[in-house]
């Protein structure tokens, strides 16, 4: 089974230490959530 992409989303959040990686990770989070809170 592959890893659930939202899980993966929060850990790259998490584990990003540069502020400008945080920055693009974040904005790319949001619009990824939006899909996986989708049902």
């Amino acid at each position: 089974m592959p890893p659930n992409p939202c899980e993966n989303f929060f850990l790259i959040i998490y584990t990003e230490e540069s502020w400008l990686g945080k920055t693009v990770q974040f904005q790319f989070f949001r619009q990824t959530k939006s899909l996986c809170t989708k049902k």
